[in-house]
């Protein structure tokens, strides 16, 4: 039977491991940021919106906190 282990502790996916039975999806993903922006701004615009707010302000080091705590809690509401 074919299951799906969702993050075992260190411990059990070692034992996993050592029996060959298992295989390992690693969840990696290999994409330009801006293609996964390109994305939210389709389906999640707000949420896309804050996250580029967010970035322009990020080599300011006053200007991304002011950002981080004007927008994350709006972005938070967007994703629940």
């Amino acid at each position: 039977m074919s299951q799906f282990k969702e993050k075992p502790d260190a411990r059990t996916a070692a034992v996993y491991l050592g029996t060959g039975n298992y295989r390992w999806n690693g969840g990696m993903f290999v994409v330009k940021a801006r293609f996964l922006m390109d994305l939210l701004q389709e389906y999640e615009p707000e949420l896309a919106q804050g996250l580029e707010m967010i970035a322009a302000k990020w080599d300011d080091e006053e200007g991304r906190n002011k950002a981080l705590d004007d927008v994350s809690p709006a972005l938070l509401l967007t994703t629940l």
